[in-house]
């Protein structure tokens, strides 16, 4: 989970609560599907023309050194296909998925390929869908890269570049990939330390915190934003299980 404050002002998209008093994010999901804001794409879907999973394929063509990936579940061929042809052209890749899907046919043509890709090995969720290119860009949201989350799920991802943003998120994959840490104390970085800057030539600059769960404890911030609404909310969730 992020929290976005521009302006002054909040928006804390993807699967969490959305408040926003500054730019309004297209609510009509059968009109608009891509919003872009200088550094960084709102994607929403299913939408009228390209899907989620479909549009993020291109951001790994695009690709140049390196894919770092952490994905619930990998079952979409035309993502296998993409990732298979950035390894083939020299980008570094490293996949971190959930345990439950590593033996699916879709996973295997990603290790067959020469790809690194390692589980979780518990039975708790790696419940993670973002990716991190070449150092500079960040793509996530709570789409899986699956047929029905690209076509049939209603499902966001914002598509980030910032290289410091890539940082924090670099930092928390590495924690899974290279040290197979999982756990709520595992967290080599803190939530202090997962606050960045993003400048736009359009908007100037705002500041952006991550948490990641379980070791940052997401849902007290979540919660602190919304104890602190004052204009708007609105709530896109799957599903809401906790009540404060």
């Amino acid at each position: 989970m992020f929290i976005v404050k521009p302006f002054k002002k909040m928006l804390i998209p993807l699967q969490g609560v959305l408040l926003t008093f500054g730019i309004m994010l297209p609510l009509n999901q059968t009109l608009v599907q891509a919003v872009t804001y200088d550094t960084e794409t709102v994607s929403f879907g299913p939408g009228t023309g390209t899907n989620l999973v479909d549009a993020f394929i291109p951001v790994i063509d695009g690709a140049a050194t390196s894919f770092d990936g952490a994905f619930y579940e990998i079952r979409y061929q035309p993502f296998v296909d993409a990732v298979i042809r950035a390894k083939n052209r020299g980008v570094n890749i490293r996949i971190v998925t959930d345990s439950d899907y590593i033996t699916n046919t879709f996973t295997q043509q990603l290790i067959n390929a020469g790809i690194s890709v390692k589980g979780d090995n518990r039975s708790a969720l790696m419940h993670n869908k973002y990716a991190i290119i070449d150092g500079q860009k960040v793509w996530m949201g709570s789409t899986n890269v699956t047929d029905t989350c690209n076509a049939n799920n209603f499902n966001n991802t914002i598509l980030w570049n910032s290289s410091s943003l890539a940082n924090v998120y670099k930092t928390d994959f590495e924690e899974m990939y290279v040290y197979g840490q999982f756990t709520k104390t595992a967290s080599p970085s803190t939530p202090a330390q997962q606050k960045v800057t993003i400048n736009t030539s359009s908007t100037g600059s705002f500041p952006v915190e991550v948490y990641f769960a379980p070791e940052d404890n997401p849902i007290q911030p979540l919660i602190d934003v919304v104890n602190n609404a004052k204009y708007n909310l609105y709530s896109i969730i799957f599903p809401l299980q906790m009540i404060t």
